[in-house]
């Protein structure tokens, strides 16, 4: 891996990151969730399973983006 590749990885990492992020504020927005009904834990259950369920397709690379943020952090 070139040195252009290493710093490469964390920005496109940070990438998916924040646009998983506004995927979910569009959606929490956009009010189809229809989250003031549910109490506390139910709204923390159902924002979290569509969270996991946005990042379910990228399990396999799962470990390699935690090893990229480790690296990020030395």
């Amino acid at each position: 891996m070139s040195h252009s590749d290493s710093v490469m990885e964390p920005k496109v990492q940070m990438f998916f990151m924040d646009e998983c992020l506004e995927k979910m504020m569009n959606k929490i927005d956009s009010e189809e969730l229809d989250l003031n009904n549910l109490i506390l834990s139910e709204r923390l259950s159902k924002l979290l399973r569509i969270r996991l369920e946005m990042q379910a397709p990228y399990i396999s690379k799962w470990a390699e983006g935690l090893s990229i943020q480790f690296h990020r952090l030395l």
